[in-house]
């Protein structure tokens, strides 16, 4: 019994192979982040496009601690991409936490798989965390850094009452990421050998 639940060297490899995926995504969609009508549609593009690799990791993990690992790894490059915030850090640990207990409680079921991507998919919050909490500071080096058009117009489309529907777009375009991955899955990826 102790076994099953050691890590070994392949759940890290897949680890680092699948979270190496889903960043990569992740990181590619935040892009549109420099243009501000595109930061209130990130939870929603993050959310669906994030759902194919996170499923397919899901399909390969098998003990716990392998979703927390993942968000960790998540929250802390985008902590170190995004400057001295530790939100983005925090928020994957709580959310990878949460996740893996979903997936590894109710495992096997394509329900758990979604569930635990959408909870997952909450540590992105971290990142807008600072708006909130840091409000005149964060808006401060933005304007430093991007000019005060752009700070003002990015102020415009985030007014502090947005984070609770943040929250509520990030978790429900996830599960529709979620439902779309394991579609997906059991159509194309299983019968091609993928998982």
């Amino acid at each position: 019994m102790q076994e099953k639940r050691t890590l070994r060297t392949e759940d890290f490899m897949t680890i680092g192979i699948y979270t190496s995926m889903y960043f990569a995504i992740l990181f590619v969609v935040s892009l549109l982040g420099y243009v501000p009508v595109f930061i209130v549609l990130l939870p929603i593009l993050v959310g669906i496009v994030g759902g194919i690799p996170f499923i397919l990791f899901l399909a390969k993990v098998k003990r716990t601690g392998m979703i927390t690992i993942s968000g960790v790894i998540c929250g802390l490059l985008m902590t170190l991409m995004g400057g001295s915030s530790f939100y983005p850090l925090l928020s994957g640990l709580i959310c990878g936490i949460i996740a893996d207990f979903i997936y590894i409680r109710f495992k096997s079921s394509q329900l758990s798989m979604v569930l635990s991507y959408a909870v997952f998919s909450l540590w992105t919050i971290g990142m807008y965390l600072p708006i909130y909490i840091h409000r005149n500071t964060y808006f401060s080096n933005i304007t430093a850094q991007y000019g005060t058009d752009y700070a003002n117009t990015l102020s415009s489309y985030i007014p502090n009452w947005t984070l609770t529907p943040f929250i509520l777009l990030t978790f429900f375009t996830s599960l529709i990421g979620g439902m779309i991955g394991t579609k997906l899955l059991v159509k194309h990826f299983k019968k091609a050998g993928l998982v």
